[in-house]
């Protein structure tokens, strides 16, 4: 019996017991408010202490292979908290040098597994991850590992069945749990996985902030899917008490101000992220906003901007070819391209983003079977994200549906995202044809 449903007992009762103050209540004056949750630089965190914890052990007991294994998980948390990919490299060089000294270490044998998945290794990843689960079974960690990577590949019915040996293994543990919410979401039952993550806080302590604002930054991004804008807002802020600073939380407090129309505050908070964590997406976002706002010169700087770190990081497992493939069809004009990049990326994994972004790149070259049979492939999963009910929308429209096309687009336009404007716009030719 799947996840969906062997927990769904459990669930009910213990969400009936959660105290309502465990998650964030909507504050409606976010504008008012942004300010104190921002500044340009992290604190000291559970990464940084554990790092530098670790360093300073290793400088006097060089050869023990258990304080290098400490020193990726440091490494491994920081990636988490930025979301800069070199502290990857810098977890690998901790964990080779860990094996050097042990070389049938456990600890590090489970972190490898982490740090290519964190490299976007995924081929690699799954042999380790498949290796560890093989030879000890009902080690929970190595079946959560495994369940990230069919997660990160796209192996969605896979996932569940791991997601659900982890909780088989330990229920109600946070790991597992955070996994069920994974999947559930893949599922698009984002309810349920609001659920799951409600009950993997419990069992987060206090002292690890990075773990509790992302829980809280997860919620708050479900809950725009749902419309649920100031429910969102409170809960990216409550991420960014925790945390201040906390890029993920400060991403998806952009997208509450731009659900809400706020586009110049988006922007100006995107340019905030963008000091203390430069990832090319996040300019991509800016530059959304900047453009929603009538910024359109900016905007043009934005996109070209985007598009030079992108394409930097072109062949990188952690990349932004997702974006650059939505950019280059919706507006480089460079479908082609899109279409090149997007079967690479469809040679990797087939999770659902990329899916979306390879029947888009499609449809963009005027294949119209080729991206309905890929977007109802996506759809067959469950999901409904905006940018997947927009995509669905768009091909059934050209493809002469026009009641699956008016479908597909009204859904996208109730998250007010980026895709809202586009979908209301192939609504009103609709109307007028």
């Amino acid at each position: 019996m799947s996840i969906l449903r062997r927990m769904a007992t459990f669930l009910s009762l213990a969400i009936a017991s959660t105290p309502l103050s465990l998650l964030a209540q909507p504050d409606t004056h976010l504008s008012s408010t942004t300010a104190p949750f921002v500044q340009t630089s992290l604190p000291s965190t559970p990464a940084i202490r554990l790092i530098a914890s670790a360093q300073a052990a290793i400088q006097l007991k060089p050869k023990r292979f258990d304080l290098f294994n400490n020193l990726a998980t440091g490494f491994i948390r920081r990636a988490r908290e930025t979301g800069d990919p070199n502290c990857y490299d810098r977890a690998a060089e901790a964990v080779d040098a860990s094996l050097l000294l042990s070389p049938d270490n456990w600890e590090a044998s489970k972190l490898r597994v982490l740090v290519l998945l964190g490299q976007g290794n995924l081929i690699a990843a799954l042999k380790n991850a498949e290796r560890l689960v093989k030879t000890v079974p009902d080690d929970l960690m190595a079946a959560v590992y495994l369940t990230d990577v069919h997660l990160a590949l796209g192996n969605y019915e896979v996932a569940e069945h791991e997601a659900q040996w982890t909780l088989d293994l330990r229920r109600g543990n946070s790991a597992g749990l955070l996994r069920g919410a994974s999947v559930r979401e893949a599922f698009g039952d984002i309810e349920g996985a609001i659920d799951f993550l409600t009950l993997a806080m419990r069992n987060i302590a206090e002292v690890d902030s990075d773990e509790r604002a992302g829980i809280f930054t997860e919620v708050a991004r479900l809950q725009l899917l749902l419309g649920k804008t100031e429910n969102a807002a409170a809960n990216a802020k409550q991420a960014l008490v925790i945390f201040p600073g906390f890029p993920s939380g400060l991403r998806v407090l952009s997208q509450v101000l731009f659900a809400q129309e706020k586009y110049d505050e988006a922007a100006d908070l995107l340019g905030i992220l963008i000091e203390t964590a430069p990832r090319p997406e996040y300019f991509y976002d800016r530059a959304i906003a900047l453009d929603r706002a009538g910024h359109y010169e900016a905007a043009v700087t934005g996109f070209k901007d985007f598009e030079s770190r992108a394409q930097s990081i072109l062949a990188n497992g952690i990349n932004a070819n997702r974006e650059l493939i939505l950019y280059y069809v919706d507006r480089a004009g460079k479908p082609a391209e899109a279409l090149r990049l997007a079967t690479r990326e469809m040679e990797r994994q087939h999770d659902l983003a990329t899916r979306d972004a390879y029947a888009w790149a499609l449809y963009g070259n005027g294949d119209l079977p080729a991206a309905k049979r890929e977007i109802e492939i996506a759809l067959a999963v469950g999901s409904r994200t905006p940018s997947l009910c927009y995509h669905a929308g768009a091909i059934a429209l050209k493809n002469g549906d026009n009641k699956t096309a008016s479908e597909y687009l009204r859904r996208a336009i109730e998250a007010n995202g980026p895709e809202a404007e586009p979908a209301r716009r192939m609504l009103v030719k609709m109307s007028d044809r």
